[in-house]
């Protein structure tokens, strides 16, 4: 089983948003990493997507939902600053089907640490904005994972 461990793609500078960190929305050319990664990802045998409930996050699959039909699930397991336990648990539950889950650079370092306690050899620990790690389970367990850069 393979999961798709995307890092949400460009958004707006922290520093010229006044609004809630959660409501910041992609950019413009966030939108257009959203859109090949959509590309990208819907060529793949999906069976779910899940994603932090920060907007900037959601936007980031939002097109791949529409393109596979497949009904967006938001988990604040996946959210920025979330307990190491909680983010463990919801991979291992998700580790029996093909899904992509979308995060921040936080989450995704929590969960390559994991990879590397299990003994898995990482090519780099880089998680730019829009990139997707690849994650191949076998029998509940991270086997091998490897990099995606980001779609320009």
């Amino acid at each position: 089983m393979t999961t798709y461990l995307v890092r949400h793609a460009r958004a707006g500078s922290r520093g010229r948003w006044d609004g809630p960190g959660d409501l910041r929305p992609l950019s413009t050319r966030g939108e257009l990493q959203s859109k090949k990664i959509a590309k990208s990802l819907g060529k793949k045998d999906i069976s779910q997507i899940i994603s932090s409930p920060y907007k900037r996050c959601w936007q980031t699959v939002s097109h791949l939902a529409e393109k596979t039909g497949i009904e967006l699930e938001l988990r604040s397991e996946l959210a920025e600053g979330s307990n190491q336990t909680e983010i463990l648990n919801l991979l291992a539950k998700t580790a029996s089907g093909n899904v992509v889950l979308c995060s921040h650079g936080d989450v995704i370092e929590i969960i390559l640490a994991h990879a590397v306690e299990l003994g898995v050899n990482l090519e780099t620990t880089r998680a730019e904005k829009g990139s997707v790690w690849i994650l191949e389970f076998e029998y509940g367990q991270i086997m091998q994972a490897s990099y995606t850069a980001p779609p320009e």
